[in-house]
């Protein structure tokens, strides 16, 4: 097969495709975040979803009610950590029993708190004339987080109720970041590394500066690791030009893994 360059004027544009993709596939999915239930509990809720649509209000089984709003994981609702450093007033929608969905407060067509976090990344990069600065995104993320009325979202995932229980307790912001060995090694870790695994076109500085913006809000070399992997395959369909199916085969070989044997018979709806 004879491979066709791509043109810088055309790469340009599958990139901004594809952060536009995220984000867009961002909104569509926000409804359907976390149902236990799974496809039919989504279906049940919705119907159809084939457009921007606006989360149900409450969702029985909510783990949000269950979460710590002082640290990491499931615990006490008496810790401020949400509340009072970050997510502002919205302590509230955390409490026992309370059920309230993930993102009931977002309009339809809205963004999660992870894509306003990786917006954030993309603001930074063109403040620091297209480079990677990660004190400056550190910065950035504390300044946003912390700075009530910056986003509407509700829900607040593991790493971030760690990294300002750790920065409230008086630590340097560099040994902020942790893990709780269940909550923090997942993929929302590879969202905010997306925009550095298009802006290079080094690889060895991709996997290098993607591990880095892993550890910036998150202790956890398994999230390194497949943020890596995530980067190459976006890189070999986004700027290669690859088929995502032979991306795909390709870079799970590289962890042994076998698309074709595992793929039969998996809902596709995971948490």
């Amino acid at each position: 097969m004879i491979e066709v360059p791509i043109q810088p004027s055309d790469m340009t544009d599958r990139v901004r495709g594809a952060l536009y993709g995220m984000f867009i596939a961002d909104s569509l999915a926000m409804p359907s975040h976390w149902y236990y239930s799974g496809r039919e509990g989504v279906r049940r809720a919705y119907g159809t979803i084939d457009g921007y649509v606006k989360p149900q209000t409450k969702l029985p089984g909510s783990i949000m009610s269950k979460s710590s709003t002082g640290g990491g994981g499931r615990g006490s609702f008496k810790g401020d950590v949400i509340g009072n450093i970050i997510f502002h007033g919205k302590k509230k929608f955390w409490a026992r029993g309370a059920d309230y969905h993930y993102h009931h407060l977002l309009d339809k067509g809205e963004n999660t708190l992870e894509i306003h976090l990786t917006r954030r990344v993309l603001d930074t990069i063109a403040k620091s004339k297209g480079s990677f600065v990660p004190t400056a995104i550190r910065d950035d993320y504390i300044h946003f987080m912390t700075t009530a009325g910056t986003h509407n979202d509700t829900y607040c995932g593991t790493c971030h109720r760690m990294f300002f229980a750790n920065l409230m307790s008086g630590m340097d912001p560099k040994e902020c970041p942790d893990n709780d060995n269940h909550n923090v090694d997942t993929c929302d870790s590879i969202i905010t590394t997306i925009p550095i695994a298009l802006m290079s076109s080094d690889d060895q500085k991709t996997n290098a500066d993607v591990t880095t913006m892993v550890g910036i809000t998150r202790k956890s070399v398994t999230s390194e690791r497949y943020a890596v992997l995530y980067a190459s395959m976006l890189r070999d369909v986004v700027l290669r030009g690859m088929d995502v199916r032979e991306a795909v085969s390709k870079n799970a070989a590289a962890i042994g893994y076998n698309v074709a044997a595992n793929a039969r018979g998996q809902d596709p709806v995971t948490a």
